[in-house]
């Protein structure tokens, strides 16, 4: 079911808010793991 516009253009600025959600939640994500994979190559080089 198509939406129709909004004539205040909220419809596509939610798309734009939740796009630009997306894109924040991915690089967050993408920033914790990478400093996961930094702390597990440090505990491989340095056993206890």
């Amino acid at each position: 079911m198509a939406v129709a516009p909004d004539p205040a253009g909220e419809t596509e600025s939610g798309a734009a808010l939740a796009e630009h959600e997306k894109a924040k939640a991915f690089s967050e994500g993408a920033e914790t793991a990478h400093a996961v994979f930094a702390a597990l190559q440090r505990r491989d080089r340095n056993p206890k």
